[in-house]
Formats: structure tokens, sequence, C-alpha cells
């Protein structure tokens, strides 16, 4: 029952760079509280589950901003993006202090409360970012060195404790049928940070995919 309202506005720069500006908002409770009373409505936390770090449960209008630009060399097949996100329900500095604070008294990070985990696993399910402020950057490159060969990189920085998601893939089209390709990610930062608390910190993903 909720309504958003948004715009988005795209400027050519030159013949290489497209800047963009996308923006939407409507009245929603922070992600903390959002998850806690989503986890109680299901059974997946108990009813009564009490709010295991402080959270807002009123409403408020929160906004979502990307901004950013493309860019691509001159007869080339590659793509370069920047963006800057911001998601106001998202945690504030503060609150990931809270939630690492919670963390230390209930275990540790390794054998944390469920319920706090289950914070940040919301957001992973709602496609919903966890921090307030982050920085994006992508690269895509088409027939990189030789034909059919693709490669792609890209990075997630939460710019509240630096800490980073990095992934790289590479796919080779062999024909209409047949690709074959790897994947590996990894996660940086400390160990009170967003990425850094993961509890993996890479992993590596090699396929082969038949075209039917």
């Amino acid at each position: 029952d909720r309504t958003q309202i948004g715009s988005n506005l795209t400027v050519s720069v030159n013949q290489q760079t497209i800047a963009y500006l996308e923006w939407a908002g409507g009245v929603r409770a922070s992600l903390i509280d959002d998850a806690l009373r989503y986890g109680r409505a299901t059974g997946t936390l108990p009813r009564g589950a009490p709010a295991v770090i402080p959270d807002d449960p009123d409403q408020h209008f929160d906004n979502d901003l990307s901004v950013g630009a493309s860019y691509t060399p001159i007869d080339t097949r590659l793509t370069l993006n920047l963006e800057y996100h911001y998601h106001q329900a998202g945690l504030s500095a503060q609150d990931w202090r809270n939630w690492f604070n919670a963390a230390a008294q209930r275990g540790g990070i390794a054998g944390v409360d469920a319920t706090l985990w289950y914070i940040r696993s919301y957001a992973q399910d709602q496609q919903e970012p966890e921090t307030r402020h982050s920085i994006f950057l992508r690269d895509d490159w088409v027939d990189a060195f030789v034909p059919d060969l693709e490669l792609t990189a890209l990075a997630n920085v939460n710019l509240l404790d630096g800490s980073a998601l990095v992934q790289a893939t590479a796919d080779y089209y062999i024909s209409r049928a047949w690709t074959v390709g790897g994947q590996a990610s990894f996660t940086f930062g400390a160990r009170r940070s967003e990425f850094g608390s993961l509890p993996q910190a890479g992993g590596i993903l090699l396929r082969l995919v038949r075209y039917l």
C-alpha cells in the first residue's frame, strides 16, 4: 500500500559521455523497522521479537537518488559507469555502530543473534541497499582483446565504512549455442563494516552454458 513518485534526467555531454540522475521518493518506514515488521508478520521472527537495535517505527518521506555518468571511448565497445547512490531508508553510520555493538553483546559477528542478520538478509531479498551512501563502478568490454570475449568488472563501495564488494566476469561465446565463462567475487573491509563482516570473503564460479 505504498506509493512513490519519481523522475529521471539524462544529458548527453558529448559523443562519449552521458550523465544521468534518477530520483524517487515516498512515505515509508526505515529498513530496520520494515524488516522487523515483515519478520513478525510472516512468522519468520517471533511475533513479540524486540527491536534488537534502536529503530524508528514512524513513517517519513524518504528519498532515493542515483547520480552518475557513462563513458564510452571512441571506436571501442567499452562502457564505463560511475554512480553515487543515496538510500535514505538504509542504515546510517549510527545504525551500523548499533548493529555491530549489538552483535558484540550477543556473541560476536560469527555467532550473532539471527534477528540482526535477518535485517540485512531482508534488504538483500528486497533488492534494497543496506547502507545509506554508496558508490557503484562498472565497466563492460565487448569483444575484448579477441572477438566474442566479454569482460565485466564492478565494485560496490560503502562510503560510510570504506568496505567493498568487487566482482569480475569473463564470458567467451564459442558459438550461438555454447558459452564458457567464469566469475570471481571478493569482499574487502574491516571486521566492523558492511562487506568485511560477511561470513564469505570470496568465491569463484566456472560455468559452461548450452543454449537450446
